[in-house]
């Protein structure tokens, strides 16, 4: 074998590698706090804002049901293991998103999101201590699994695990 041919190869193996980590790629399985969502009055405005003037980068950007964006997550780096300040508009945080509500209905601080494994386990043990948790349905069979519950001060609590890899919805870097 000669030396390019050897290069050739030893490069297209990395390249292959590294495309399949990038596949096999998923957000860390550990518990942590992922982010803090805030309630915006115009999406757009406030992911301009976010983006062009303090240098955040859109991870993840979920779609409404008329095409527009629900929620935004973005953090500093554009890395999806990192925590994230998501911009929400229109979101009811109690079920989910509301067909009732436009911009401008649902401002300010919206909740603090809690990656987490098995967000199951999180929400059996909030239940068990006396607090109300509620199931989202959000992206459907492949998509993540969400609870909501309120603590004691009545401060909304997310708990997101993310999907498994290689069934992420299409909203989500794969």
């Amino acid at each position: 074998m000669s030396f390019k041919s050897f290069i050739a190869f030893i490069a297209s193996l990395l390249f292959a590698l590294t495309c399949a980590a990038a596949d096999d790629a998923a957000p860390p399985m550990q518990d942590r706090v992922g982010g803090v969502g805030l309630n915006v009055s115009d999406i757009e405005r406030s992911l301009d804002y976010y983006t062009r003037v303090l240098g955040m980068k859109a991870v993840v950007k979920v779609p409404n049901k008329d095409g527009g964006l629900l929620e935004v997550a973005m953090n500093l780096s554009g890395n999806l293991n990192d925590a994230f300040l998501v911009i929400a508009s229109g979101v009811d945080l109690g079920h989910g998103a509301a067909d009732d509500k436009s911009d401008g209905d649902n401002t300010g601080f919206g909740r603090v999101i809690f990656n987490v494994v098995d967000a199951q386990a999180f929400a059996d043990r909030i239940s068990a201590a006396g607090f109300e948790v509620s199931k989202l349905d959000v992206g459907g069979d492949n998509g993540p699994t969400v609870f909501m519950a309120k603590d004691p001060d009545g401060y909304i609590l997310e708990l997101f695990e993310f999907p498994k890899p290689g069934s992420m919805p299409d909203y989500l870097p794969e």
